[in-house]
């Protein structure tokens, strides 16, 4: 009679992906999220960064001009020299390389931003206190749906998200060098990460601010070593057009590509435009927007804007002086987030509302922020953090359509929602960088005292 085989219960298929999620949870659930959304970039119609960046590239090659071949390239020059290897690529291939280098920036940014925010190693579930697992969770759900937008515009939002966050980790680490480096990097795809500049400079990093500044430049003059028929030099052509070009000083606060109250612009001068001189209704079932009959003339407005950002800036900057003083007296658990962590996250809001135009996908931006405030709720359980935390999920869900109806998803957008979640971050942000030292745990006092030891 013939011997029956038993298979060994632990080599059933379920029984390898229990053992696989308990043990590598994070990989096991992101590995087939990304490669499910592989297929984003094959059966889109429309491609940003093949219209735009490659297209560009294109007349690089040939020795024309960039800015006015009509494709919409509106960034310094580095970009597109960068996208030179994707012109001779077939386009279903280009897509599916420039999907997965941002599957790769995404996974360094959540990796630096976890890093900053002093979170312990994620490993077996079994064996990581389930605290910074909750921690960890809530911060994707905040940021997910902005790196999910950002994913389908195929833009280069998310690798400028990461190489920010990069340098701010790596400096951080005590190397300020690299991270300086990186944040110029950061700088040379879109302009509104130079600001960060401004930081290094408050904090007396000098040799840092100027690195920064000298990869910046440098990097984009790289493109005038190919020929074009333009005089002067990109970048100098770039800044004249697009940067700091005479009619934009004059245009009105929030204008961004001629749309005068654009929804998309999740900055505070765009929000701010649009919530005070426009009006919404209903037209056909869908939602209209209105010039308001009595507008608040350009010059209030501006002045407004630039009063209510520079206030924002002197706050930081008090908030960061105060709480210096108060660590010098006090001592800070390791398992909260450095006071340093919380101003680069701070930083990181402030660079998206003093920007011209800050859309839903450059909010990935904020990763860094979103992870040090879920972990002063799940691990600190700071009432503040909980609710800055709660207020900014609901509206990060609030950007999906599909979730949420397109007609509330427009009256969200229009209403700056966005905005707000993120001047919430930032406030909590500030609360917490002016107390200083912050407590381990508020309900476990032995416990946290113990991580210390």
């Amino acid at each position: 009679m013939a011997k029956t085989f038993h298979r060994p219960i632990g080599w059933a298929p379920l029984e390898i992906l229990r053992r696989l999620f308990l043990e590598r949870p994070l990989i096991t659930l992101s590995v087939p999220v990304f490669l499910g959304l592989a297929s984003q970039p094959l059966v889109r119609c429309c491609s940003e960064f093949m219209n735009v960046y490659v297209g560009s590239a294109g007349v690089l090659l040939d020795g024309g001009d960039i800015y006015g071949a009509g494709h919409g390239y509106a960034y310094p020059p580095l970009a597109a020299l960068l996208a030179v290897p994707f012109v001779p690529m077939p386009e279903f291939l280009a897509r599916l390389v420039w999907y997965f280098i941002n599957v790769g920036a995404i996974v360094a940014l959540i990796r630096c931003a976890w890093g900053m925010a002093g979170g312990a190693p994620l490993g077996p579930i079994e064996a990581t206190d389930r605290r910074e697992w909750l921690a960890f969770g809530l911060g994707l759900v905040w940021i997910v749906p902005y790196l999910l937008n950002a994913l389908s515009h195929e833009q280069t939002d998310i690798v400028i998200a990461a190489l920010l966050t990069s340098g701010c980790y790596m400096t951080l680490r005590g190397r300020p060098m690299v991270g300086a480096v990186l944040i110029g990097l950061s700088a040379t795809f879109k302009g509104p990460t130079l600001l960060f500049l401004g930081y290094l400079v408050f904090r007396r990093r000098w040799r840092a601010a100027a690195l920064a500044l000298a990869v910046a430049i440098g990097a984009n003059l790289v493109p005038d070593l190919v020929d074009h028929q333009s005089g002067g030099t990109l970048l100098g052509e770039w800044v004249t057009k697009f940067a700091l070009p005479a009619e934009k000083l004059t245009a009105s606060l929030g204008n961004w590509n001629d749309a005068h109250f654009n929804m998309a612009n999740q900055s505070l001068a765009g929000s701010l435009q649009r919530v005070t001189n426009s009006t919404v209704g209903w037209n056909s079932g869908k939602l209209d927007i209105e010039a308001r009959t009595v507008p608040v003339g350009p010059g209030i407005m501006k002045a407004t804007a630039y009063t209510m950002l520079l206030l924002m800036a002197a706050i930081s900057a008090w908030a960061a002086l105060r709480g210096e003083g108060r660590m010098a007296r006090e001592t800070a658990l390791p398992s909260m987030p450095s006071p340093t962590a919380i101003e680069f996250g701070a930083m990181m809001v402030l660079v998206l509302m003093m920007s011209p135009m800050s859309a839903l996908a450059h909010y990935g931006l904020l990763a860094a922020p979103i992870l040090c405030m879920a972990r002063l709720a799940a691990v600190g359980r700071y009432r503040l953090a909980w609710m800055v935390i709660s207020v900014g999920i609901v509206i990060a869900l609030a950007m999906n359509k599909d979730l949420v109806g397109r007609t509330a998803y427009d009256l969200a957008l229009w209403g700056g929602v966005t905005t707000l979640s993120a001047i919430g971050l930032w406030f909590g942000s500030i609360v917490f960088l002016a107390k200083g030292a912050l407590r381990g745990d508020a309900h476990e006092p032995q416990a946290a005292i113990a991580r210390q030891t």
